[in-house]
């Protein structure tokens, strides 16, 4: 999560809005739950893996022990946040990835190169949007030919994240154009992305919920992706949690009436750092994450975490096998 440059006033188009509840809670209209009654004991169905220079070195039986121990738990998905950042490349930490999902028949979403030296504070230009849009199709286009023989490889992810402070139109167009490399490098292939709602990291504080739900409509009519997993942001505050219906219920109703796929991306992490400080965590205490994965099930059971490499891998450290350990015996007591 990080702060973006408000840039230009954004309205809706005219005429009357979606009722707001009283207290000035979500929209009145009706939340867009998920086909099928939540269970009583949700769990993760897989978890983003931030590769970084750890995973470039360490040999590729550390990366097959990690996705065993999130098998073992019961995730079967990896998303790779990205193949490489501002520059660096992570193609030999991400066929690890690739090679050890191949090996236990786990299914990985490839995260595409993300160059973020300018984008918290200039993506909300759509100038700014239409420059960075050649050179990731290309990357995009690189991407997907590389990994693509593996058995594997489930979809692309954008690793661009957004808030609504940004125009919805360049926003759309700028990862439809990404989406649809991908599409033509490997027709069917399906897209996703991660947006949050916070304005502000580590502060509950968001859009209102009829124009998130307006603002992703926009976004997700030009997008061209398949799947939404909207980011909790309860890593940054437990006040967030609060806030799920009111920011998730807006995003799922856009969802919905453009047939994107729903899923929810909790975060396993808890913030230790004040605001104004570099950005500091450790694991997630078991309690809070078994909260937050209450207050999305009822919106979709396709759930993950970020990240299970740095806050959930029992091989990282004491505080990510408590973690691990606790959530583990919690996925093997039967639903009541």
């Amino acid at each position: 999560m990080r702060i973006q440059s408000s840039g230009p006033d954004l309205k809706p188009p005219g005429g009357p809005q979606p009722p707001v509840a009283a207290g000035g809670g979500r929209p009145a209209a009706a939340v867009v739950a998920r086909d099928t009654a939540p269970p009583s004991r949700p769990r993760l169905t897989g978890a983003f893996l931030q590769l970084g220079q750890r995973e470039q070195d360490e040999a590729p039986a550390a990366m097959v022990a990690r996705l065993t121990a999130m098998k073992a738990a019961g995730m079967t998905t990896v998303i790779i946040q990205y193949s490489g950042h501002n520059g660096t490349d992570l193609g030999a930490a991400t066929e690890k990835v690739l090679a050890a999902a191949d090996r236990l028949g786990m299914k990985v979403w490839v995260g595409a190169p993300l160059d973020e030296t300018h984008w918290w504070t200039r993506s909300w230009s759509p100038a700014f949007l239409r420059a960075l849009t050649p050179p990731n199709v290309d990357a995009v286009k690189a991407i997907v030919a590389k990994v693509a023989d593996h058995p594997s490889l489930a979809g692309l992810y954008l690793p661009y994240e957004t808030s609504g402070l940004a125009s919805p139109w360049a926003m759309g167009d700028f990862y439809g154009a990404l989406a649809q490399a991908a599409k033509e490098a490997r027709p069917g292939l399906p897209v996703m992305i991660s947006p949050y709602s916070n304005l502000e990291p580590g502060r509950p504080l968001s859009l209102p919920s009829w124009l998130q739900q307006w603002w992703w409509g926009v976004v997700l009519g030009r997008a061209k992706v398949d799947v939404l997993a909207w980011q909790d942001g309860v890593g940054g505050t437990d006040a967030q949690l609060k806030r799920i219906d009111h920011d998730l219920g807006a995003i799922a109703r856009a969802a919905k009436r453009h047939d994107v796929a729903l899923w929810a991306n909790v975060e396993a992490f808890d913030r230790t750092s004040p605001l104004n400080r570099p950005f500091e965590a450790t694991s997630a205490p078991f309690d809070r994450l078994q909260r937050q994965l209450a207050a999305v099930a009822p919106y979709t059971k396709d759930i993950v975490c970020f990240d299970f490499n740095d806050y959930m891998d029992p091989a990282a450290g004491d505080a990510q096998a408590r973690l691990y350990e606790a959530y583990s015996a919690y996925v093997k007591q039967p639903d009541p």
